[in-house]
């Protein structure tokens, strides 16, 4: 144990800035590279040139704080309201909607929450155990939420067809619940919930609908202007309420950088806090974060301004390697097929995740998203593929179906457990 002597001691201790590089380089010498087409766990890398640009906007703003934005550094508030001023414009949302910048999806959903709260105090009086209905597979983050919070949730047990259960969902609205969840896609499966007969449910109960958007954001959108059929998924749907986008996923933007979205600015009173019972004055935030770097804000907007090679559409959605990847595995894999509009080839390829049974990982250097609960029942394995995965001059589709031999290990499963599998039909794109 390090015997600590007092601040005197700790500044005596003060060593070279080449020992403190070199301790730094050994400590992550066994860590998994980032950018590695081995990585696959929630590993975003869309080529060095958006790393370039991300990187240099982000050290730009290295030591400005956005909770500042208003007062000291107003270029800050500009690169935030221009980057939501996208993203409204992405989840077709109408005039007078708003949103703000959060430090991540877990965030953006505990403010969609409380925003939720405050609202249903004002329109939902009579709901003394305030109450949120979410599927299956909605976010964690949800449920943190609504334990800080105070409110209750009715979680589904099932997933039908992998998509949330309606008509669980349905069953389970009382007079206490005040919001009900939809994804789009959730975490575990890379399928879209129903979310128009989950919109349905809200309109018909007076529910605030919240579709967290936050692996999908940055995704629908692109597959929908290229013409593939989705359901409806953003504001599209009147009573979608609220959204949440991570900017860190699909924008590649560097951690932690997400958005909350709003129908109405009006919505913002209901989100913000506001305390002024102490001797500095007016203490006002739509975050639960105080400080925070203004640094991926500054790589979010620095990606979303990134344009490049449209070829790469063609390559990666129009029939190239988006396609012929569907096909080689689509008895194992159900891909979802991403775009990012006018941005570089690199930023273009597959996010998919793997339904079937599992058991180990850890062969070859290869990381994944393990969903396993215990390894005496088969659950699912996620991989998610992007165009680092799937390039020109080489076997396009190798890694990828490198990626999904190495990892399924399809073993028989024991205490009753049963595969998880995806009809036969059920590849392309996710929807």
């Amino acid at each position: 144990m390090t015997d600590r002597t007092g601040a005197t001691a700790f500044f005596a201790a003060g060593r070279s800035a080449a020992d403190i590089r070199a301790d730094l380089a050994q400590a992550r010498a066994h860590d998994a590279d980032w950018k590695d087409r081995k990585n696959l766990r929630a590993s975003y890398f869309a080529g060095d040139d958006v790393v370039a640009i991300a990187t240099e906007a982000f050290t730009s703003y290295l030591g400005k704080n956005a909770l500042y934005g208003a007062l000291a550094y107003p270029s800050v508030r500009r690169l935030e309201a221009e980057v939501v001023d996208m993203l409204l414009d992405l989840t077709r949302a109408p005039a007078g909607a708003a949103g703000s910048i959060t430090t991540g999806g877990t965030e953006s959903i505990f403010m969609a929450v409380k925003t939720a709260r405050d609202w249903a105090r004002a329109k939902h009086p009579s709901a003394t155990t305030p109450t949120l209905v979410v599927g299956r597979t909605a976010h964690a983050a949800f449920d943190k939420a609504a334990y800080l919070l105070g409110l209750g949730v009715r979680r589904m047990t099932g997933s039908p067809d992998f998509r949330a259960d309606v008509a669980g969902m349905a069953a389970a609205i009382d007079g206490n619940t005040i919001m009900i969840v939809g994804s789009a896609p959730p975490y575990p499966y890379g399928v879209v919930d129903p979310l128009p007969e989950i919109a349905a449910l809200a309109e018909r109960h007076g529910l605030w609908m919240h579709v967290d958007g936050c692996v999908g954001g940055m995704v629908l959108p692109f597959v929908r202007d290229l013409g593939h059929p989705l359901p409806t998924f953003d504001f599209s749907l009147p009573a979608v309420t609220s959204m949440s986008i991570d900017l860190h996923k699909y924008g590649y933007a560097f951690h932690g950088c997400s958005a909350l979205l709003l129908r109405s600015e009006a919505m913002t009173a209901w989100q913000r806090y506001e305390f002024d019972a102490w001797p500095v004055g007016l203490y006002s935030t739509t975050n639960f974060a105080g400080s925070r770097s203004a640094g991926p804000v500054a790589s979010a907007w620095a990606t979303t301004e990134v344009a490049g090679d449209p070829t790469a559409i063609e390559l990666f959605c129009d029939g190239g390697c988006g396609a012929g990847a569907a096909e080689t595995i689509k008895d194992e894999v159900h891909l979802m097929r991403r775009c990012l509009k006018d941005s570089f080839q690199q930023s273009l390829g597959l996010l998919s995740w793997v339904v079937t049974p599992f058991w180990g990982l850890g062969v070859d250097g290869w990381y994944v998203i393990p969903q396993v609960r215990n390894r005496r029942t088969a659950h699912l394995i996620e991989i998610q593929l992007e165009a680092r995965h799937f390039t020109r001059g080489e076997d396009e589709f190798a890694l990828g179906k490198k990626a999904i031999h190495v990892f399924l290990r399809v073993r028989p499963t024991t205490g009753g457990g049963r595969p998880n599998t995806l009809p036969a039909n059920r590849t392309g794109l996710a929807v």
